[in-house]
């Protein structure tokens, strides 16, 4: 039997950003879990600056570019520039755009000339200008191919507060500390630049809320554990081979343990178990549907129900949804099963339709749709076939307005979504009541995220 998990997708947002000797990139690659040549150094060899002092304003910014060659920006709600326009535009070999890069941290995207660039502002799970800073990385350029000048953090002005050469991977700030890799090690830095842990591990994830990070000792270590920001252990690495942080209803860390790499133990047990917050498992996978061939769980993150996908041996799919005590709540009679919004609302399958349902499990929308996203600011976007023109409806299932879109996100917390129309090539943010909040003139543009003295959240 084999298990894996279908988490929350955390979209990362990568851009390259300008810096004083032309576009910051060079060729080569930078990954999780490359190393490089640079040799360690103490930590008052970084570049330091002062850190922006916590700000008690919220705002909201998107990120944004005017055209293919030009550079992309982040708006503000009136859509004036909130950063000018001077971060690279994404360009894959056959020459389609995008300021997307789909790996976490820095990353490498190539030019159809065959050069690659770094990435450089980094949203990233919830730590975009965490604590006040954001992911950045520089190098001399794609062109002059140059080495790299420095992997580190820059403050909502665009400017460098901490930057090292010799990083080789850098995560974003939570709770005042951050996980670097230096060479093939990672430690953990404070906000001064400091190492509060000196790079040991091989690998370690973004610390939670609770302060705590995935992390493995050495290469050929089987196991992972959870350690402190000051690099102790919490969990020892002895039992499970892969761990993923979550959140309950109640805001308490719990945790998806792994053994066997998501396979079944010898003893024919699932290997997959939820923990609490003081690491007890609470139920076994195998506890959900016994015999199955696979079970995909969704992260609660800190709803009161996650959804539940069950395979049998011919590749037949049911869903549910469950409790974090492992039980059923709502039968898993559907084809396929998503999240409840924050309007107790969630998108299911039901043969090639989609609906959606309240938390009773009855259907609010019956199954008419090809596609569907869940609610946001009480609309979903829906397409009449998978794939197909989009469009959104309210909670009675009626429509926003009768404009068809190619292109379309769900709606951010302030009432916004990105937006381009059917037969346009221009993206524009419409409100909630269906009219052009900023009318269309971007290349491509993003959903707005709420920046604060904690990032983005």
């Amino acid at each position: 039997m084999k298990i894996s998990r279908r988490g929350l997708v955390a979209v990362v947002l990568s851009v390259s950003v300008l810096m004083a000797g032309g576009l910051a990139g060079c060729e080569g690659s930078v990954s999780e879990h490359s190393s490089n040549e640079n040799q360690a150094g103490n930590a008052n060899e970084n570049q330091v600056n002062d850190p922006p002092l916590p700000s008690e304003e919220k705002i909201w910014i998107a990120q944004a570019c005017l055209t293919a060659a030009g550079g992309a920006g982040y708006i503000g709600e009136s859509g004036e520039w909130f950063m000018e326009p001077q971060f690279a535009v994404y360009v894959d070999g056959s020459g389609e755009s995008s300021p997307w890069s789909y790996s976490p941290g820095i990353a490498t995207i190539s030019t159809p000339s065959g050069n690659s660039i770094y990435t450089a502002i980094d949203i990233d799970a919830g730590t975009f200008f965490g604590n006040g800073l954001a992911i950045a990385a520089g190098a001399a350029g794609p062109a002059a191919g140059g080495p790299l000048s420095g992997i580190g953090w820059i403050d909502t002005s665009g400017q460098f507060v901490i930057t090292d050469e010799r990083f080789s991977y850098v995560h974003g700030f939570i709770n005042g500390v951050a996980g670097v890799k230096r060479g093939d090690r990672w430690g953990v830095m404070d906000l001064s630049g400091e190492w509060v842990v000196e790079p040991k591990f091989y690998y370690l994830s973004y610390f939670n809320e609770a302060g705590l990070a995935v992390a493995q000792l050495g290469e050929d270590d089987d196991f992972e554990g959870l350690v402190n920001t000051s690099g102790e252990w919490v969990l020892a690495p002895d039992r499970y081979t892969s761990i993923s942080p979550d959140e309950d209803y109640e805001g308490n860390p719990i945790y998806w343990a792994h053994i066997d790499g998501l396979f079944v133990t010898d003893s024919g047990e699932l290997s997959t178990y939820l923990l609490d917050s003081d690491f007890s498992v609470v139920f076994s996978i195998d506890d959900l549907r016994p015999g199955s061939a696979r079970v995909e769980v969704e992260d609660f993150g800190g709803r009161r129900l996650a959804a539940v996908n069950v395979s049998d041996y011919d590749n037949k799919w049911s869903a549910g949804f469950i409790d974090v005590d492992g039980e059923w709540v709502i039968e898993p009679n559907y084809t396929m099963a998503w999240g409840f919004a924050g309007n107790g609302l969630a998108s299911v399958k039901v043969g090639e339709l989609y609906g959606f349902i309240d938390e009773s499990g009855a259907f609010v929308i019956e199954p008419q749709y090809g596609g569907a996203l869940g609610f946001s600011n009480g609309f979903a976007r829906v397409s009449t076939t998978l794939g197909g023109d989009k469009f959104y409806i309210n909670e009675k299932n009626e429509r926003l307005n009768q404009t068809l879109y190619k292109d379309a996100s769900n709606f951010s917390g302030n009432g916004l979504a990105a937006v381009r129309e059917v037969g346009s090539d221009l993206f524009g943010y419409i409100n909630t009541s269906g009219e052009w909040a900023i009318e269309p003139q971007f290349y491509f543009a993003e959903n707005f995220v709420e920046v604060d003295e904690d990032g983005w959240r």
